[in-house]
């Protein structure tokens, strides 16, 4: 296998952990799936860590972080880059806009996720996600157009989530939420769930990589959506 000359732009920082866990992704899935062996068969990937404001818990800096992603993208486009992806879930409530500001195709999440799900024959998943994700409803509508219903926690479950994945991005009391986290997840299978999705990109750093039932990393489906599209030949 050789290098195409491609350049994958990966958006991170959101938080940079997650980030650092999606290209060990990139790196794990190459080899695996795509028989990488010799380091010039790897993908040339540029990684920006963008320190973006918390919009996530204050919508009024959703405009400020924004700015900076817009801003870094202008600059990536400089260093060639041939597609981009972006490596935070609830980031992806402002990918359209950023989109606008560059000719380059993104590989999104949004539309990726539905399609991995509807090939494994489920039709319930729950959702393990930020607050933000789960009011905008991001998932939630185009799973339902798959015909994929979502069990979502509820109320004090999500508040529970939005503290855990804070604490995540902090490095702070892991495992305690690790228990938390599962015990939210085993809510979610009493009522109806065949599958977990971890639709927030802290989540898998601290859920067991064991499963009795099928959990979905989302940055698992997305690596290998980028580099399928990075050894494809096509763009």
């Amino acid at each position: 296998m050789k290098n195409n000359r491609k350049t994958i732009g990966i958006i991170g920082g959101m938080g940079p952990e997650a980030s650092a866990h999606f290209y060990e992704l990139l790196i794990k899935h190459a080899q695996r799936d795509f028989g990488v062996e010799k380091n010039e068969e790897f993908p040339d990937i540029f990684l920006s860590s963008i320190p973006v404001p918390d919009f996530i818990s204050d919508e009024k800096r959703e405009l400020e972080a924004l700015e900076m992603l817009i801003n870094k993208v202008e600059e990536m486009d400089k260093l060639r880059i041939t597609f981009y992806c972006m490596a935070c879930n609830t980031g992806h409530l402002l990918i359209n806009k950023i989109k606008r500001k560059t000719d380059k195709p993104f590989i999104s999440l949004v539309e990726e996720l539905p399609k991995y799900i509807r090939k494994q024959k489920i039709k319930k998943v729950g959702l393990l996600a930020t607050p933000t994700t789960i009011k905008t409803r991001l998932y939630e509508q185009v799973l339902e157009e798959y015909g994929i219903e979502v069990i979502l926690p509820k109320n004090r479950d999500i508040e529970l989530l939005g503290n855990i994945i804070k604490e995540t991005i902090a490095g702070k009391n892991m495992d305690q939420n690790k228990v938390t986290v599962q015990h939210i997840a085993r809510r979610l299978l009493k009522r109806g769930a065949e599958a977990i999705v971890e639709s927030c990109t802290e989540i898998p750093l601290i859920f067991p990589k064991q499963h009795l039932i099928p959990v979905f990393d989302t940055l698992e489906i997305l690596s290998e959506a980028v580099l399928k599209k990075y050894y494809s030949g096509t763009i």
